[in-house]
Parts: structure tokens; C-alpha cells; sequence
């Protein structure tokens, strides 16, 4: 006769009792989403939560001790009640502080994609009333406790380029003066690097990590090269090269060894790609190398996909801080 894991009833117990805080809040959320009227934009803006307030209370009780699945499953299910009631009642409701609770239980949980798009959502309810969504989402800081930890991996970087420690606020005045979408993107971008780089550091050099590290390099460097055109209007169609050789280094001497080297930017395959990085790393000048690293990773990334690269990975560290550099240097030079 088998004897069932003691543990095995405790687990049940979480989910039972869960269930029942779900079903608590599932009835108060029906209660007052019958006493209270739809959402009102010129109405004060506490009000647009009156109907939400005593469901939420109990959906951030989850999030206070950690429990962020459970606290996922219940905003989850609390927005599918809310959507259903509009449906069948012919009401509209702010769901504002519901998006934003899905949200921080998602990124509590390392799903950075899902959350900031619930964080935005919770915003653009509120748009009627506060405006442009947009500008109070970055300057939030709801927003700004997430994107805080890609300025604290661009200082780290911006040491290496400069040798010296930056400001503190070096890395949110930097998002700052992009505009929304640039700003965006890096955050997803730098942040992506963030945590996939610390994974392959950590001694777990998987394929999958390597592959997300290499789509990462390659949408950083897309990031740098569409940055560069619309801070100087530029064509969209323009190559990256005559961008640089045209418009971001032609007063610089250093330009023709970009020039003379940029063979070196082009790869056919990973094999080459590691040549090619070899000899990018033997040049003297800094500013040649960052270019033609960015160069090389740009133009290979953009046409294939091969992660079967060990010296590639091995000088990941040189890689990525030449890229930093090119966009350091950009924005020093009011390119960026």
C-alpha cells in the first residue's frame, strides 16, 4: 500500500484556499459592478476604481507575500469577469488598476514582454483623464523601478568606455532623450541582453541562451543604426556603412580605417564572422574597433543565424562592450 507524500496535502491546501480568496473576490467584484455607474472620464480620478477597490484588495495581499502566480491567476480572472459584465450589461469600466496588477504580478515572475505590455495597457485606460499615456507610462515609477535596472547595466558599460564612473543618472538620462518608441525598444533590448547574458555567464552556455544572445546583439545594433537616422532625418534606406562613412564619422581621421577595414563587417558564415572579429580586436584605435564590430555584427546577424561560434562566445564581453561604445561615442557626438 503506498503512502501519499505528506506534502502532497499541503499543496492541496494552497489551492483550496486560494479558491475561496478567487471566489471572495469574484463576488465582491460582482457586487460592485452592479451598484457602481461606468466609467466616467470627468469624474475624479479615484473614482474610475470605486468599482475594482475591495476585489483589488485581496489580489494585492498575493502580490505582497510573494505569491505572484496566484496573484497572476487572479487579476487574470478578475479582467475575464469584467470583460464578461461589460459584455452582458452594456457597461464600460476602467481597468486601468487591473491591467497594471497583471502586469507587476508577470514581471514579479521574470516575464518582463507580457508585463510592461499589461503596465502600458493599465495607462491607456487612463488616457481620457491623464492624457498622453504614453509620457506618464515612462515617467511612472511603476515604470521606472523596471527600466531602472537596464540604467544600472548601462552605466556598468559606460565605465568600460570611458574609465571612469559615470553619474548616477546617467543611464535614465540617456532613455530619457530618446523618443517613446527608441526608448522602448532599447528597454526591451538592453533588458533582454541583461538576463540572457547573466544566464550564459553563470556557466549555463545552452543553445537557447546563446541564440537569444545573438537576436539580442543583432536588434541592439538595429536599435543603434534606425537611431542614428531619425535623430538626423535621415532615409531609411540608406546603408549602414555610407550612414557612418556619410554622416556620423566623416569628420573624424580615424573614418578611413573604417573605411579601409570594413571588409572586415562582412561574414558569410560564423566562421568568418570569428576571422573577421579577430583581427576587428588586433586594431589599435578603440573607435575602429566599435564600429567595425558594430558593422560585422549588424551585417551578419541581418542574414544568418549560427551559434556554433566558441570564439565568438568566448570574447562575448568584447563584442558587446565595442557595440556600447559605438553607441556611447553616437550620443557624445549628438548622433544619437
Amino acid at each position: 500500500m503506498s503512502i501519499e507524500n505528506p506534502h502532497i496535502s499541503n499543496i492541496r491546501n494552497i489551492r483550496t484556499n486560494f479558491n475561496h480568496l478567487l471566489e471572495v473576490g469574484v463576488k465582491l467584484l460582482t457586487e460592485d459592478m452592479r451598484k457602481f455607474p461606468s466609467f466616467d472620464p470627468s469624474a475624479p480620478y479615484e473614482e474610475k476604481n470605486y468599482y475594482f477597490n475591495r476585489a483589488n484588495t485581496l489580489g494585492l495581499l498575493l502580490i505582497g507575500v510573494g505569491m505572484n502566480h496566484f496573484a497572476e491567476i487572479y487579476f487574470n480572472e478578475m479582467l475575464k469577469l469584467i470583460e464578461e459584465f461589460e459584455k452582458r450589461n452594456n457597461k464600460k469600466f476602467n481597468k486601468g488598476m487591473v491591467y497594471g496588477n497583471l502586469g507587476i504580478a508577470k514581471i514579479a515572475q521574470g516575464e518582463f514582454d507580457r508585463g510592461i505590455a499589461y503596465l502600458m495597457a493599465g495607462f491607456k485606460e487612463d488616457a481620457p483623464i491623464t492624457g498622453d499615456h504614453e509620457k506618464h507610462f515612462l515617467d511612472s515609477p511603476l515604470y521606472l523601478q523596471f527600466e531602472k535596472r537596464v540604467h544600472e547595466y548601462m552605466k556598468i558599460k559606460r565605465q568600460i568606455y570611458t574609465a571612469a564612473p559615470p553619474d548616477d543618472t546617467y543611464g535614465h538620462d540617456f532613455m530619457k532623450c530618446l523618443n517613446t518608441d527608441n526608448r522602448l525598444y532599447l528597454m526591451a533590448v538592453l533588458n533582454n541582453l541583461r538576463i540572457n547574458k547573466d544566464i550564459f555567464v553563470s556557466g549555463n552556455e545552452n543553445k537557447y541562451t546563446k541564440g537569444r544572445i545573438l537576436s539580442t546583439l543583432s536588434d541592439f545594433c538595429v536599435f543603434i543604426e534606425d537611431a542614428i537616422k531619425r535623430k538626423l532625418g535621415l532615409s531609411t534606406r540608406i546603408e549602414l556603412f555610407n550612414l557612418l562613412r556619410q554622416h556620423v564619422l566623416c569628420s573624424e581621421v580615424w573614418r578611413t580605417d573604417v573605411e579601409r577595414y570594413w571588409n572586415y563587417a562582412t561574414s558569410a558564415n560564423m566562421g568568418n564572422l570569428e576571422t573577421n572579429l579577430h583581427n576587428i580586436f588586433y586594431i589599435s584605435n578603440d573607435n575602429v574597433k566599435r564600429f567595425l564590430t558594430l558593422g560585422a555584427i549588424r551585417n551578419f546577424s541581418g542574414h544568418n543565424f549560427d551559434i556554433d561560434g566558441p570564439f565568438f562566445f568566448a570574447h562575448l564581453d568584447e563584442v558587446e562592450n565595442n557595440i556600447f561604445g559605438a553607441m556611447f561615442y553616437l550620443r557624445d557626438n549628438a548622433k544619437l
